[in-house]
C-alpha cells in the first residue's frame, strides 16, 4: 500500500448540521436499488414550481476536494422529462454535463439512467473509485454527485432521497434518516457530502467525548469486520478526543469497502469512505488503516469548521481551486500524526521517522520549485495533478514547522493546534473565511513573523528549514554524504531552552510540570546489583539513565531468607517483610482456584487471597479515592503482589495473551482485548535471538554443556516456528520484556494514568532475566545479552512514557525480587571447589510417609528453599511430639554436605536478636505458619531438587538476596550510595515523597538520601 495513496485522498465540502424534519423538500429523488440490472441506477426526480431559471439539469463536473475533472454526464445513458399528466417534455443535451428542459414550469418528473463508474470504461479522467459508484448483487456504493444532479438555481434547495433496497440490507450514511427508505439533506452540497454504502455490511459502534461513532464495512468474502476495524482505530479515536478536547460534530460515520482494488479514501464533514483491496486482517493492516483514518477523521476540524468561501458554496459546473490547500490537507496530515504523538499512540522515534520519510519523498518525487500555493491553484490541471501528492509531504512538513515557530514565539503557550481551535471558534461550520485575506487574519491573530513564514514556505518555494527548526527542540538532522536526510535524532542532553520548547512541542504547557503525577515501580526478576558494575560500560538505555541521573543503592537486599519471586515482590510496595505480608514462598503465593483466569478455564486461578495488610496503593487511595493503578507482569505473582489486595487493573501474561482473574474483573477491557488481538507473541514465531553487539564484546564462553539442560546452548537461539508454540515459550526470550513494556504503555495511554494532576501508580515486573538466568546462569553470554537488550528497552519505555506523562512529573523506582547464584557445575568445571546442589525434601518425604502410615493423615510436609513446612496444628492434634520430630529431622539435615545451620522453631526463638541467619528466617515466617526446620547452606551451594540442571536462587546467600535499588525522576538527585538498605525501605520512602502516611506499621524506613531532595 502506498504511504498515503496521497493524490487519491479527497476533500468534501462542509455540510450544515441540524434537523430537517420541518422543511419541505422541493427536490425528491427516488432510486430503485432492487433493480440492479445492467449496472445502471434508475433515478426519478419529483419537482414542482420550476421556472426558466431552473431550466438546465446539471450533473457534476467535479466534486469538492477531488481535484480532478469527473464530468459525470458522461455516464448518463438516458434522460427524459414529463409533465403532471405523464406526457414527455422535450429535453436537449447542451453540454457534457447539462440537459436543457424545453418547458421547465411544466416539468413534474425527470427520469434518467446513469451507469456506475467502477465498471464503466472512459478514455479520459477516470473517476477515483472512492469517489465513484458501484452496483453489485450484495451491495451498492453511492457517492451522490456521481448519481444525482440538480436543476440550476436549486443547488441550495432542501433534498429528499428515497431508496428502495432489499429488506435484509444495512445502510451506512451520515444523512439524516426520516424512515427506512427516506433520507434528507439541507442542500445538494450536503447530499454530495454524504456517501452511502448499502448491502451485506457488518457494523460496530462506539463513542468519543460523547459523540456516537459508527463503522460500516463491506468485505467481499467477510475477511474484515467492523469490529476489527474499531479495535484497531480505538486508540486513534481516543487520541483525537484528547487532542481536540471535544469533537466538533454530533456524529461520525466510517464507510469501508474491501473488494478487489485499492484506491484510497475520501473524507467528508460527518463521514469518510475507504476503498481497499480485501486481504486477511492483520495488525499491520490495522495500523495502516488507522493512519489513513486519522487523517480523514481530523477533517472534522478543517474544512468542516474552517473553510474559505470557495469551499462554502462549491461550483459543480466549473472547478475553482482554493489556495489554502496547505490548511485543508497539509495541516490535517500533520495533525493526524501529531495527535498520535501527543497522546502516546506513537513514540517520538516513530513520529520522527514519519517526518524523515516525508522529507525523502518531497525531495525525490516532486518538483521542489512548486510552492504549496501554486500546487493548490493548479490542482485541477495536468501539471498540478503531477505535484498534488506533495501536499501530504511538503504540506505536512510545513505545518509541523509552523507549529514549532508558533510555540517558539509564544514561549510554549500556543502552537498550531491552539491556533486551529481558535479559528474553529471564530468561524465554525456556518461562516466561511475570505479566500484572499485569510493569511492577513492569521498573522493578526498570531505574530508578524508568521507572515514571513507563509511568504517564504507557502507562497514561495524556499527550502524548508527542517534542520534549523528541529534543532530548536534539541533534535538533530542526520544526513548522508550527499546531503540526503537519514534520520532525526533526539539529543539526550538538550539545553534548558530546547527542553522547554520540546516539552511544549510534545503537548505540555509551561508551568504544568511541578506536581508529581505518576509513580512507576519497576521490578526486574532476578536482577543482581553487581550487573551494574559488570556491564556499565555497555549500558546506554534505562540502566544507564539510572546510573547517570538517579540515586542508586549498590547494597540493596531482600532482608528475608527465601529469595523467591512471590515473597520478594510482596515486600517492595508494602514496606513489610513476608512474616507480615503472609507470602512465605511461591507455593504460598497467589494460587487461588476460586479466582479462575479470564479466557482460560484450564489455567490455575490467581488472587492476592494470601496477602495480608496494605501497600502503597492503599495508602494513596486513603487520601485520594480516585487514584488509579495499573500493575503488569509476565508472571501472575509479579503483577498481583505489587498491588497487594487492591482490585485495580492487574494483568499478567498467559500463553500468548495478557489476562487477569475473576478476582479483578468478569471480562477484559476493550483495550486489553485489542492489544491481544494484534497477536504480537504469535507474530514473533521463528524469530532468531542473535547477539546485540559484536561477539568480541562478550567475554563469556558460549558453549557450556550444563547450560539450558544441555540443549541449544550456543547462539543463535530461535523461537519456535509455529505461532502457538512461540506464544507459549516467549517468556524465555528477551522479547517478552519488550511486549510487557508495550502493554504497560498501552494501559497508561488508554487509562490516562498521570493525567489527573494527582499521583497514579504503575507497576511493571520484567521477568525474562529470571528465565534466562535459570536456564543459562548469571555468568552466561545469554544473560549478558538479555541485560543489554533490557537496558535498551527500558530506555525506550521511559522515553515513550515521557510522551504520555512529563518526566518531571514522574517518579521511578527500580529494584528486584531476588538475585541468583551460579551453576555449581561452573565452579566444578574450573577445578576443585566447595559447592554443589543440596536437597532436604527426602527427609520430609520419609517423615511424612511414616506419619501417614501411623495416623492415616497427610500432614502436608513440603520442602523448598531451605524450609520444611508442615501442618503443625494437625500434628499436635494427633499427639505427634512436634518438637521432638523437628529436632530429629534437623539432626539428619545437619549431616548433609553443604548444610551450614539448621533451625527448629525452638532454636529460632532462642537465637540472638542480632543473629544474621536468624533475622532472615524470622523476617520470613509469619506467626502461626506451620514448619519443622529451616536451614542455611554454605557458600557455593544452592537449594536444588535431585536431577535439576538450572541455576537457582532461594537461599540466604548474599548473591540470592542482593538486589539493586534505584530512584529516578522528579526531585531525585544523582548519587551512588554504598550502605545496606532493604526493599522494605522503598514503600515508606515513596510515601514520604508523595506526602502520604502508611496506614499500618512498617518494617522499612524512609531513605534520607532520596527524601532529602524529593519530598512533597
Amino acid at each position: 500500500m502506498a504511504a498515503r495513496v496521497a493524490w487519491l485522498l479527497c476533500l468534501a465540502a462542509a455540510g450544515l448540521p441540524g434537523s430537517l424534519a420541518g422543511q419541505q423538500a422541493p427536490l425528491t429523488y427516488s432510486i430503485n436499488l432492487n433493480d440492479r440490472a445492467d449496472d445502471l441506477f434508475k433515478v426519478a426526480v419529483a419537482v414542482s414550481g420550476l421556472t426558466a431559471d431552473n431550466a438546465v439539469y446539471q450533473f457534476a463536473a467535479t466534486a469538492p476536494g477531488t481535484y480532478q475533472v469527473m464530468d459525470i454526464g458522461r455516464f448518463v445513458r438516458s434522460f427524459q422529462a414529463f409533465d403532471g399528466g405523464g406526457k414527455p417534455v422535450p429535453v436537449k443535451r447542451v453540454s457534457v454535463n447539462q440537459w436543457r428542459l424545453s418547458d421547465a414550469p411544466q416539468v413534474r418528473t425527470i427520469r434518467y439512467t446513469i451507469a456506475e463508474t467502477w465498471d464503466t470504461e472512459v478514455k479520459r479522467h477516470p473517476v477515483y473509485l472512492m469517489c465513484g459508484t458501484s452496483i453489485e448483487g450484495d451491495h451498492v456504493l453511492i457517492n451522490p454527485h456521481a448519481v444525482i444532479g440538480y436543476p440550476t438555481g436549486l443547488q441550495a434547495a432542501p433534498v429528499s432521497l428515497q431508496l428502495d433496497y432489499p429488506s435484509e440490507w444495512k445502510v451506512g450514511t451520515a444523512l439524516e434518516r426520516r424512515n427506512r427508505r427516506e433520507y434528507r439533506a439541507r442542500s445538494y452540497d450536503q447530499l454530495v457530502d454524504s456517501p452511502i454504502l448499502l448491502g451485506r455490511l457488518s457494523e460496530a459502534r462506539t463513542a468519543v467525548t460523547g459523540v456516537p461513532i459508527e463503522i460500516y464495512t463491506y468485505s467481499k468474502t467477510d475477511k474484515i469486520k467492523s469490529a476489527q476495524l474499531l479495535e484497531a482505530m480505538d486508540g486513534m479515536l481516543e487520541a483525537a478526543g484528547r487532542f481536540l478536547g471535544k469533537l466538533p460534530v454530533d456524529r461520525y460515520i466510517f464507510l469501508y469497502h474491501f473488494e478487489d482494488q485499492s484506491a484510497g479514501a475520501w473524507e467528508h464533514a460527518l463521514s469518510s469512505e475507504y476503498v481497499f483491496e480485501e486481504t486477511e486482517f492483520t495488525d499491520s493492516l490495522g495500523r495502516q488503516l488507522t493512519d489513513i483514518a486519522a487523517h480523514e477523521f481530523f477533517h472534522i476540524v478543517t474544512p468542516l469548521n474552517i473553510h474559505s468561501e470557495v469551499i462554502e458554496r462549491f461550483n459543480f459546473v466549473t472547478p475553482v481551486p482554493s489556495q489554502h490547500l496547505w490548511l485543508y490537507e497539509g495541516t490535517t496530515e500533520w495533525a493526524a500524526h501529531a495527535m498520535q504523538l501527543r497522546t502516546g499512540l506513537k513514540s517520538v522515534n516513530e513520529y520522527l521517522e514519519t517526518i524523515v520519510h516525508k522529507m525523502q519523498i518531497d525531495r525525490n518525487a516532486f518538483d521542489s520549485s512548486y510552492s504549496l500555493r501554486e500546487l493548490a491553484l493548479t490542482s485541477y490541471s495536468d501539471s498540478g495533478q503531477k505535484q498534488y501528492g506533495n501536499i501530504y509531504m511538503r504540506g505536512a512538513l510545513a505545518a509541523g514547522l509552523l507549529d514549532i515557530r508558533l510555540l517558539e514565539l509564544s514561549r510554549g503557550q500556543r502552537g498550531l493546534r491552539d491556533v486551529i481551535m481558535e479559528l474553529t471558534r471564530r468561524y465554525g461550520k456556518q461562516r466561511a473565511f475570505p479566500e484572499s485575506s485569510f493569511i492577513d487574519t492569521l498573522v493578526a491573530m498570531t505574530y508578524p513573523e508568521v507572515g514571513d513564514f507563509f511568504h517564504r514556505y507557502v507562497w514561495q518555494s524556499e527550502e524548508l528549514p527542517i534542520e534549523e527548526y528541529y534543532g530548536k527542540l534539541g533534535i538533530r538532522l542526520i544526513e548522508d554524504r550527499e546531503g540526503r536526510p537519514v534520520r532525526l535524532e533526539m539529543d539526550s542532553t538538550p539545553t534548558p531552552a530546547q527542553r522547554r520548547l520540546r516539552e511544549a512541542w510534545l503537548g505540555r504547557k509551561p508551568g504544568r510540570g511541578s506536581e508529581l503525577s505518576l509513580v512507576v515501580a519497576i521490578s526486574v526478576d532476578q536482577l543482581r546489583p553487581d550487573y551494574f558494575r559488570r556491564f556499565a560500560r555497555q549500558f546506554s538505555g534505562g540502566f544507564r539513565r539510572l546510573l547517570d541521573r538517579g540515586t542508586f543503592f549498590e547494597q540493596g537486599r531482600q532482608n528475608h531468607a527465601i529469595s523467591e519471586t512471590a515473597p520478594g515482590h510482596s515486600t517492595i510496595l508494602s514496606g513489610r517483610e513476608p512474616r507480615r505480608t503472609g507470602i512465605v514462598d511461591n507455593e504460598h503465593g497467589v494460587q487461588d482456584p476460586t479466582a479462575p483466569l479470564l479466557g482460560s478455564a484450564a489455567a490455575p486461578g490467581a488472587s492476592p487471597r494470601n496477602f495480608r495488610g496494605t501497600t502503597l496503593y492503599d495508602w494513596m487511595l486513603a487520601g485520594d479515592p480516585e487514584a488509579r493503578l495499573l500493575s503488569v507482569s509476565r508472571k501472575d505473582r509479579g503483577a498481583i503482589l505489587m498491588a497487594g489486595s487492591a482490585r485495580g487493573e492487574v494483568y499478567w501474561y498467559h500463553e500468548g495473551r495478557f489476562t487477569t482473574s475473576r478476582y479483578y474483573a468478569d471480562s477484559l477491557p476493550r483495550w486489553v482485548g485489542a492489544f491481544n488481538a494484534r497477536r504480537g507473541p504469535q507474530r514473533l514465531a521463528g524469530t532468531i535471538w542473535n547477539l546485540l553487539l559484536p561477539s568480541s564484546e562478550y567475554p563469556e564462553p558460549d558453549r557450556l554443556p550444563f547450560e539450558n539442560g544441555g540443549q541449544d546452548v550456543a547462539f543463535p537461539h530461535a523461537l519456535p516456528g509455529t505461532a502457538e508454540q512461540a506464544a507459549r515459550l516467549l517468556a524465555n526470550y528477551p522479547w517478552m520484556d519488550s511486549l510487557t513494556a508495550a502493554f504497560a504503555l498501552e494501559g497508561v495511554r488508554v487509562m490516562g494514568l498521570g493525567s489527573r494532576g494527582r499521583p497514579d501508580l504503575l507497576t511493571v515486573s520484567f521477568s525474562t532475566t529470571d528465565a534466562v538466568g535459570h536456564a543459562f546462569g548469571p555468568d552466561s553470554r545469554e544473560l549478558h545479552d538479555q541485560l543489554l537488550r533490557l537496558d535498551r528497552w527500558l530506555g525506550q519505555f521511559l522515553d515513550s512514557l515521557a510522551v504520555l506523562v512529563p518526566a518531571e512529573q514522574t517518579l521511578v523506582v527500580l529494584t528486584a525480587d531476588h538475585g541468583v547464584q551460579s551453576f555449581p557445575e561452573r565452579a566444578e568445571a574450573r577445578g576443585p571447589a566447595d559447592g554443589g546442589r543440596v536437597w532436604l525434601g527426602d527427609l520430609g518425604t520419609a517423615a511424612g510417609t511414616e506419619l501417614t502410615r501411623r495416623t492415616r493423615y497427610d500432614f502436608n510436609l513440603r520442602f523448598g528453599s531451605g524450609l520444611l513446612a508442615a501442618d503443625t496444628l494437625a500434628l499436635h492434634a494427633r499427639g505427634v511430639p512436634v518438637d521432638s520430630l523437628a529436632r530429629a529431622i534437623a539432626a539428619e539435615a545437619r549431616k548433609r554436605p553443604g548444610v551450614r545451620r539448621v533451625f527448629t522453631p525452638a532454636t529460632l526463638r532462642a537465637a540472638a536478636a542480632a543473629d544474621p541467619d536468624a533475622v532472615l528466617w524470622r523476617n520470613q515466617l509469619p506467626p502461626g505458619f506451620g514448619w519443622l526446620i529451616c536451614a542455611v547452606i554454605e557458600p557455593g551451594f544452592i537449594w536444588s531438587a535431585p536431577g535439576a540442571t538450572y541455576a537457582d536462587h532461594g537461599s540466604t546467600a548474599p548473591l540470592d538476596i542482593s538486589v539493586p535499588i534505584g530512584f529516578l525522576g522528579r526531585g531525585i538527585g544523582h548519587r551512588t550510595v554504598r550502605r545496606t538498605v532493604n526493599t522494605v525501605d522503598i514503600a515508606p520512602t515513596l510515601a514520604a515523597l508523595l506526602g502520604i502516611r502508611p496506614t499500618e506499621p512498617l518494617d522499612g524506613r524512609v531513605l534520607p538520601e532520596v527524601v532529602g531532595a524529593g519530598a512533597r
